[in-house]
């Protein structure tokens, strides 16, 4: 219990889960009916923010298992559109197709 009292990351979060889910379903009505809704993984590759954007090492809770706590939605979202644009490229080098995804991943910055 000592940890859980004490660690800044396990306590539950001190926002409302209705008045979170009430934001969540607002914007994702909001949006084209085009787009697909994904739900990321709450880790990413180890050294994924780094690498993806400008997230340094002290902002990134690394786990024991090559992967880090997802502390950027927008490092998941690369990741999956650069894997969905390699499918028709590879077909097409000049393709053109585009990717609309829309997510909710929550996320943990390490810094104060």
């Amino acid at each position: 219990m000592r940890p859980y009292r004490s660690v800044r990351f396990v306590p539950p979060a001190p926002t409302s889960f209705t008045a979170l889910r009430r934001t969540e379903d607002a914007l994702l009505s909001a949006l084209p009916n085009d787009f697909e809704i994904l739900v990321f993984a709450p880790v990413l590759p180890l050294v994924a923010h780094s690498a993806v954007a400008t997230a340094g090492p002290r902002k990134v809770i690394a786990t024991v298992r090559g992967s880090e706590v997802a502390a950027d939605p927008t490092n998941a979202s690369a990741l999956e559109v650069s894997l969905r644009r390699s499918l028709p490229l590879a077909e097409d080098p000049r393709s053109s197709m585009p990717v609309r995804l829309a997510a909710s991943q929550r996320v943990v910055r390490a810094q104060h």
